[in-house]
């Protein structure tokens, strides 16, 4: 009789951390969404430094009508309120499209490594070309190039936007040299890669160094820029969605209802997007959520540690660098680490849920 009830319990505990949890991140979305016409009296950016260190909940400095420092100031007078509320934005313009683009990267390479393997994948030698081709190309704009024709008045969807920009191009770049060499002789020759050996020896060469220590030896050479970060990010989180899903390829590929739709005749796009990718969801969507959970931290590290974003760019991790600089600021360390361990806690909190969506028979009971 003890049993039922105490899974009730449970049951009950869990549905009030995933309604708090899903407010949390409902709340945080609102107010990255609106930030610019929240009424707040300082911008992010607006330093003064006779207010510089102020501690926060000065009610006797409270003047009805007059701009107040609700959470204090940080060591050059700047709002620790806005940079909250703006330093969010940041994080999640920086965790999101990073881990978007290594999900991506990571689940193609994975998938088409795990099922080709090293001698089934074969193109003509133009495509190989092409393709070689508008990577160094995207690189190239990604990395050392600011596109000057983007509005300056995005100051926060700028690097997103670039990256959209450089994607679309890179792949018209790439279809329209596929064209131009698809009319030579030579590019017709059909070439056999050994993707999977290429894959598994790029996973162990990125994975033998600590990611942080590889970020921050690539940003030295690098001008501070969202835009770097999450092109850094990308090259050092798609290994680990690679190798998940090869794994699951490998295990997959080989199970009976896999063979029966190539042996219909099926398209290895179908095979692999219809009836493999989605009996992997499940460890993809862990490790998608756990990966945004670690930029969020690896941002503000990097902010802390004064690479990666622009100065004038708010950060949670740049607020806690001043902490640093004065330990009697307790609350430059206090509200931003609680937002971040927050966060975190509520990203896994529904990612849980929806694992619980996909998989009802594991799901607790509430």
């Amino acid at each position: 009789m003890n049993e039922p009830v105490k899974g009730q319990i449970v049951g009950r505990q869990n549905k009030w951390f995933r309604r708090g949890a899903i407010s949390y991140l409902v709340l945080m979305l609102l107010l990255i969404l609106f930030a610019d016409w929240l009424p707040l009296a300082f911008s992010p950016t607006f330093t003064d430094l006779a207010q510089k260190y102020q501690a926060p909940f000065q009610w006797h400095l409270y003047e009805f009508g007059q701009p107040f420092h609700w959470l204090g100031t940080d060591g050059v007078g700047r709002d620790l309120l806005a940079i909250m509320i703006y330093g969010a934005r940041t994080a999640f313009l920086v965790s999101v499209p990073a881990m978007v683009l290594a999900a991506v990267v990571g689940v193609g390479l994975g998938l088409t490594a795990g099922y080709y393997g090293d001698n089934r994948l074969a193109w003509p030698a133009g495509k190989w070309v092409a393709g070689m081709v508008a990577g160094f190309f995207f690189l190239f704009y990604a990395l050392g190039v600011e596109l000057n024709f983007l509005p300056t008045q995005l100051t926060y969807g700028r690097s997103v936007l670039q990256l959209l920009i450089l994607t679309v191009i890179s792949y018209l770049f790439y279809k329209g040299l596929d064209l131009v060499l698809s009319k030579l002789p030579f590019s017709r020759r059909s070439i056999t890669l050994p993707l999977d050996l290429f894959v598994v020896k790029a996973i162990e060469v990125i994975g033998a160094v600590p990611r942080l220590l590889l970020i921050l030896c690539l940003a030295a050479f690098l001008p501070p820029s969202v835009t770097i970060v999450v092109l850094l990010s990308l090259i050092t989180f798609w290994p680990g969605i690679a190798r998940l899903t090869r794994a699951e390829t490998l295990k997959l590929k080989e199970l009976p209802y896999i063979e029966a739709a190539v042996t219909l005749g099926f398209t290895p796009v179908r095979v692999l997007f219809r009836h493999a990718l989605p009996n992997m969801l499940v460890p993809i969507m862990v490790a998608i959520t756990f990966g945004i959970c670690n930029l969020i931290a690896l941002e503000s590290t990097l902010s802390f540690l004064g690479v990666g974003v622009p100065v004038n760019t708010p950060s949670w991790g740049r607020a806690i660098n001043s902490f640093w600089l004065n330990p009697e600021a307790w609350w430059l360390l206090v509200f931003p680490g609680l937002n971040i361990m927050l966060l975190v806690l509520a990203l896994q909190n529904v990612n849980n849920y929806i694992i619980q969506l996909l998989q009802p028979s594991k799901a607790t009971l509430n």
